[in-house]
Formats: C-alpha cells, structure tokens, sequence
C-alpha cells in the first residue's frame, strides 16, 4: 500500500559555492501503515549516507580541479566514456579503483555470453597461433569497443600463460564501422590465426540476435546467440555497486 518516488538534482556551477545538490524520498502511505513506518525509519547522518559523482559532459580540466574536493571520500565516481570526450579516460583519476564507466557496464551481459562460448575451449587453443584481435564498433559505442578489447586483451593474455606460450606479436586494433549504412552492425570481434583458424562475433543495431562464426576447432559453426540489454537503470546499479 505504500508508493515511493526518489528526486535528486546536483547543480554545479562556475566554483563550489556555486555548487548545489539535493536528495529527496517521498513517501505515499495510508494511516494504517504509520505505525509500521515509525518502527523501521531511522535518522542517518549526512556522513553515514553513500556519496557517489556523475560526471555528465564536463569537461576534463574541470574534473581536475575537483580532485581534491568532490573527489575526497567518494564511494563511486562514474561516466560515460560514449559521451564523453576521449580525454576523460586518460584523466589520472587520484582513486581509479572507485571509478567506473557506464560504457563498460552496459558491456555486462557481452562479456556473459562471450565468456560461456570461448570457456568450452582450452587456453592452448585460444591462445595457439593467434595473431590479431580486432575489435569494430559504431560512432555511439566508441566507449564499449575500447572496453570490450581491453577485457579480450586481459583475458587472451592470460591464456597465453596458462598455456605458456608467447603471444608477444599479438596485434590488437580498434576500428569504427564506415559510412555504409546498409551495414546494421553495432559491435564485432575477430580473432585470426595463422593456420586459418577464426572466431567471429556480432552485434546488430537494436536487435538481441547476435551471431557468431567460428572455426575454433574441428568443424566450422554458425550460431544466432541471444543477449539482453541491461535496462539504464541495471547498467546505472552495475556501475555504483560492483
């Protein structure tokens, strides 16, 4: 019988005393629920309630200047690197472990499903003969292509040691879609061998269907994979919390 609305606002302004922020939890209850309500709602301090920053097309050198103020006891800071300009990413964050990027949230169930179908196969053959890892994307998703060749990178690496061979030669490359707008793609991989072995992954614009060619091992296959999209509001939980 109870409803709840949450509002929240941050302005900020040329300096910080320009600066403002306000949270607000509405309640709709009836008379019967009152005495419920005063047994569970308790008083919190401002400093016992998580502080968290998002960071919105602002530009780089402001954030910089916030180091030392907005930045301090932060819980999380986030941004979206498909927003943003390019500069973000390579700002020197003071705690890079509490920053996180809605790009690379949205990527959670890609790297769910890419993760299923390459763990039927050893690291030996991921890893054996291998020589270029390219990673393709469109203009909206720069942010996730980046991420999305940052995670294959750490994980084919890995499995070059586990296997203990080189993969020192290993070419990765990040490339756009052109203008070609019969192409519907959103995101492909490919993974090339040298003895024509390959591993081809896509996703189509506004679709859940992604495809995947793949000549890993003995026989070719062909298959339509299905992926979710996190909701903005699971990416925004998926990039605060964990």
């Amino acid at each position: 019988s109870m409803t709840a609305k949450l509002f929240s606002q941050c302005y900020i302004g040329e300096s910080h005393r320009e600066m403002c922020c306000c949270e607000a939890l509405l309640l709709g209850y009836t008379s019967e629920d009152f005495g419920y309500l005063s047994n569970q709602v308790s008083i919190w301090l401002e400093g016992d309630l998580p502080t968290y920053h998002w960071f919105n097309r602002v530009p780089p050198e402001r954030i910089r200047k916030y180091y030392d103020s907005l930045l301090v006891g932060v819980r999380r800071t986030i941004f979206d690197s498909s927003v943003e300009p390019e500069a973000v990413l390579d700002l020197d964050w003071p705690y890079p472990e509490k920053v996180a990027d809605l790009a690379r949230a949205r990527l959670l169930t890609v790297r769910q499903a890419l993760g299923q179908y390459l763990s039927g196969y050893t690291s030996a053959t991921l890893s054996k003969g291998l020589q270029s890892v390219k990673v393709t994307h469109s203009d909206l998703m720069i942010g996730e292509g980046k991420h999305l060749l940052a995670w294959l990178k750490s994980c084919l690496m890995e499995c070059g040691s586990e296997a203990s061979i080189e993969l020192d030669d290993l070419i990765f490359r990040l490339h756009a879609f052109g203008t070609d707008e019969s192409d519907e793609r959103q995101l492909a991989i490919e993974f090339l061998y040298e003895d024509g072995r390959y591993f081809r992954w896509s996703k189509k614009k506004n679709n859940t269907i992604c495809e995947i060619e793949s000549h890993l091992g003995e026989a070719k296959e062909n298959l339509p994979t299905r992926i979710k999209p996190l909701t903005p509001d699971q990416t925004l939980s998926e990039a605060l919390f964990f």
